[in-house]
């Protein structure tokens, strides 16, 4: 992100701090010099930040900057009108509210490339989200902040990779099927999650499933429901259906962390909707048979 300041000794570039992906540095690129503690940077050289030193990109002591956050770079959206704060994004985040959102920024699954949804619409093709976008929400205009973390990424061989078929998902429902409970089981451990309104999406998708399994089809079209249906059969607006889509990634994002083909948990593909997960991998019990 580009700092202007005003002072007559201050060059129009006049120094960089750069994440290297493991630490802040900061280089000198002026005429006139900049300072870290009163010491003199030479031109170009790499220098590594560290917290309660002072930068002064001039000799006018109001020019001085204290270091003290060193935490790596934050995507962020910026309001284009000054009587907004800045949103610090997270890997799932609704917009304006996670209440009645208009909007859902998030991070695709291998967490260097951020999308948006809005929710009025059924489309599973969401538009990529690039650094210095602009969208729109709330009837007001943001530009993305979206610092490059690709050299901060871990390397695909390193990271500990835990396969989605290591859990079971069992879902619970009331006779009335009003209220549906969730557990997941990995390695002989439950942990229950009680009863969240999005869960009503995934025991949908999960019955359709394992009704599925149950013909010659193959697993590659088990489970597809068209979302028009889907979303008449619940009783929900197609916006309503879209924002569970998205409560239901968030929520399996919170719980189950780094699991390969997150995504696939909840799948889209032209009109179509499904859980991916193996139909051995689910159970629903309880509720009135699927018709």
């Amino acid at each position: 992100m580009d700092t202007r300041l005003t002072a007559t000794d201050v060059s129009q570039i006049h120094a960089s701090i750069v994440w290297t992906g493991e630490q802040w540095i900061i280089r000198d690129l002026s005429r006139n010099g900049t300072w870290i503690n009163g010491d003199k940077l030479r031109q170009h050289k790499e220098y590594p930040l560290e917290i309660g030193r002072q930068i002064a990109f001039s000799q006018q002591e109001k020019l001085s900057f204290e270091v003290m956050d060193l935490s790596p770079p934050t995507a962020l959206l910026i309001p284009l009108e000054n009587n907004r704060n800045v949103i610090q994004l997270t890997p799932y985040h609704f917009l304006p509210s996670e209440e009645l959102p208009e909007l859902i920024v998030y991070q695709s699954e291998n967490e260097s490339i951020w999308r948006y949804h809005r929710v009025d619409t059924g489309s599973s093709d969401d538009p990529e989200l690039n650094h210095s976008d602009i969208i729109t929400f709330a009837n007001t205009q943001w530009k993305a902040f979206l610092p490059s973390l690709a050299s901060a990424t871990i390397p695909l061989s390193s990271k500990q990779h835990v396969d989605l078929n290591r859990y079971q998902f069992n879902c619970y429902l009331s006779p009335d099927e009003e209220t549906i409970d969730l557990s997941i089981i990995s390695d002989g451990e439950r942990n229950d999650y009680g009863a969240k309104s999005q869960f009503e999406l995934f025991a949908y998708l999960a019955r359709k499933k394992l009704a599925d399994a149950n013909t010659e089809s193959s697993d590659l079209e088990q489970g597809w429901i068209h979302t028009e249906l889907a979303y008449r059969e619940l009783g929900l607006t197609e916006s309503h259906l879209n924002i569970h889509i998205f409560r239901l990634r968030k929520f399996f994002k919170s719980v189950l962390g780094n699991v390969d083909n997150l995504d696939s948990i909840i799948e889209r593909r032209s009109g179509k909707i499904r859980t991916g997960i193996a139909a051995q991998k689910l159970s629903v019990t309880g509720g009135v048979a699927l018709r």
